[in-house]
């Protein structure tokens, strides 16, 4: 179904040749005076013809100047300050950043002072538009560039990016609407530094990153703002065979006609803290993550980040593939799918992220509000995934399958996680886990999903599935109100509670082909047919559970389906099996969702100890009430029936 898109390798030196100089092309090349900012690339307002060799990074480290005479490691940059000025000091400042990250560089490569050299820009707006042989700032190996400076201080301390904002924009600076191709490129640098800095109005809709690109470069940025760029991959950041770290940015308004509003990673490293991203988008017709794209080889760590109303055609937040994937304590809200993709795409699955053969791990994160218009209203995990996903939260999201999450091919493990009115059109309003090797739903909780196969969750043709420790509460469905399988061989179903779902066929569960079911509670749910259990064409192992008050049919077999139940309490009885009992298991408080058992309930030490797990759905070791006849067998002999153990 998904065609997996990988962009080629790029001659970075040739290709921004070749893209300034087309931004350059319709009369960017001459300098015009503003009083909004001034031109980083100054070199006093002369005109100059844009050639092929202009735009080459024509710095050479071999003709530095003499830097002997310095006695301090920071290069002054304001946007009233000379072009001819050293910038010693705020008041001998440049006006030129380029001049002063190269100042830096020479003090770098020509004094013992520091190994380390900064550059300081004051507040303003600095258009590098008007300049065609200075239409991006070059990063310096050990240059750090800090903005946010009142054009006072003597510490980098005293800064404050916020009150002092510095804007570098690629935006025409007299108000008009050209714009040119990119405000920053780090190429082969090392031990770099981008810092404090507002990036907008970087275009490039046939190259790559509109507010920086990176090539075969390892940097930092931090407290910088990427606004209103553009390019055909990575409408903020492009990174190709880099590391970076990104901390406290904001990603905002980007576009991207291909991939990659926000940011486009190819071959890269990067760890993404304490991040926002907001209002990022790929292009109707173009292709993937509408914030972040992450292609092959890449290892990506994000941390404490948000991604609101982000849009791709698929992967409306993230989309990866062949990738290393970590997501720590970060929301995702209201992104989603949009648009058609570009020729040949028909899906549009993973509103907040699409992943693809990629070890993913996601853990402390919510998702709200997040829509798909095919798979995974949240997450749609495709093609070969190692995926986890641990202690997150997912509300609200909706999509035609998996409102939450849909995964499909490789192993999934969900753990801890809570599902709230999520809700899809045809399976799984929380979860679908479909074609899978494994698939594993643990201690999660499951309140009112919706969909037409698997309220809370669907299960279709998986080798293995296991659902322990989960509760299914108020879910609906046409079929199983609260899980749904279908086709799975092996695995296990036990110490879930299933209540109050509603379904046609199946209020708790509709099975077609299922793992053995233990040690359950159902309680209070409602169908047509088959209050608790719906069976259909297979053969329902069911032990060690109770069926209490899912209406007058709480297993219902269709056609030639069977079911061997033992050692469980079932309301109206059971015929056949053994160590069944019809009794009221004395809840402590069923109206409430209390399913612990009371003192004296009949389903204290009756179960199958071998067919009952360990521990109960608390945790809880087994336990023998000395006042009660233990009526089960196995080892040990003294399971109490349902989810809980009574503990005393």
């Amino acid at each position: 179904m998904t065609t997996i898109l990988r962009q080629g390798r790029i001659a970075w030196v040739a290709v921004y040749a070749t893209l300034l100089l087309a931004a350059c092309s319709d009369g960017g090349g001459s300098n015009s005076d503003t009083d909004a900012g001034t031109d980083a690339g100054d070199d006093g307002g002369t005109d100059e013809e844009c050639t092929d060799d202009v735009w080459v990074d024509t710095f050479d480290e071999a003709e530095c100047p003499d830097m002997s005479g310095w006695d301090d490691c920071v290069v002054h940059v304001r946007t009233d300050g000379s072009a001819s000025g050293d910038g010693a000091t705020w008041a001998t400042a440049t006006s030129d950043i380029q001049d002063a990250v190269n100042t830096a560089r020479c003090g770098v490569i020509g004094t013992e002072l520091c190994a380390v050299w900064q550059v300081w820009v004051a507040e303003g707006a600095y258009y590098i538009f008007e300049k065609c042989n200075s239409n991006t700032v070059y990063l310096r190996s050990d240059v750090g560039m800090y903005g946010g400076f009142d054009g006072t201080e003597t510490s980098l301390e005293q800064r404050d990016p916020v009150a002092n904002e510095t804007v570098v924009s690629c935006a025409d600076g007299a108000g008009g609407d050209a714009h040119c191709a990119g405000a920053f490129i780090a190429f082969d640098v090392s031990g770099a530094m981008l810092d404090g800095f507002a990036i907008t109005g970087g275009l490039t809709d046939e190259y790559f990153g509109g507010g920086l690109a990176a090539a075969q470069s390892e940097l930092a940025i931090r407290n910088c703002a990427f606004r209103e760029n553009r390019a055909s991959a990575g409408g903020g950041i492009y990174t190709e065979g880099s590391s970076i770290d990104f901390v406290d940015c904001e990603f905002s308004a980007n576009a991207a006609s291909d991939f990659g509003g926000g940011i486009h990673f190819e071959d890269a490293d990067a760890l993404i803290e304490s991040c926002t991203f907001n209002g990022n988008v790929v292009d109707e017709g173009g292709l993937c993550g509408g914030a972040i794209n992450v292609n092959p080889s890449s290892a990506i760590t994000i941390i404490d980040s948000t991604f609101t109303s982000n849009s791709a055609p698929f992967g409306g937040g993230v989309r990866a593939v062949d990738a290393t994937l970590e997501f720590d304590g970060c929301g995702f809200v209201g992104n989603s799918t949009e648009g058609e993709g570009a020729e040949g795409i028909t899906y549009r699955c993973g509103g907040a992220m699409e992943i693809e053969l990629s070890a993913t791990s996601i853990s402390n994160c919510v998702f709200q509000d997040n829509t798909s218009e095919d798979s995974g209203g949240a997450v749609f995990f495709y093609f070969d995934i190692n995926g986890m996903i641990e202690d997150s939260m997912f509300t609200g999201n909706t999509a035609a399958q998996g409102g939450a999450i849909a995964a499909n091919s490789g192993n999934v493990a969900i753990r801890n996680c809570s599902f709230s009115d999520n809700e899809s059109v045809y399976w799984g309003g929380g979860v679908v886990l479909a074609y899978l090797a494994n698939g594993t739903v643990t201690d999660s909780s499951f309140e009112g999903n919706l969909s037409t196969a698997g309220g809370g969750v669907h299960v279709q043709e998986i080798d293995s599935f296991e659902a322990t420790g989960n509760a299914f509460l108020g879910n609906s469905a046409s079929r199983g109100g609260g899980l749904s399988v279908a086709s799975c061989p092996a695995g296990e179903i036990s110490n879930n509670v299933f209540t109050n779902n509603t379904a046609n066929h199946g209020g708790g569960m509709y099975l077609s082909g299922c793992p053995p079911v233990a040690s359950c509670t159902f309680q209070g749910n409602s169908a047509s047919e088959g209050g608790a259990a719906y069976v259909r064409d297979s053969a329902l192992e069911l032990a060690d559970s109770i069926l209490w008050d899912n209406g007058d049919a709480g297993i219902t077999l269709y056609e030639d389906a069977t079911a061997t139940v033992t050692y469980s309490d079932v309301e109206g009885g059971w015929d056949g099996g053994v160590g069944n009992i019809d009794a009221d298991p004395l809840f402590v408080d069923a109206a409430g969702g209390d399913f612990h058992l009371q003192s004296g309930s009949p389903c204290i030490d009756a179960a199958n100890g071998d067919l009952a797990p360990e521990f109960d759905i608390e945790g809880f070791s087994r336990i023998d009430d000395p006042d009660v006849a233990n009526t089960g067998i196995g080892t040990p002999d003294y399971v109490d029936m349902g989810a809980y153990e009574w503990q005393g």
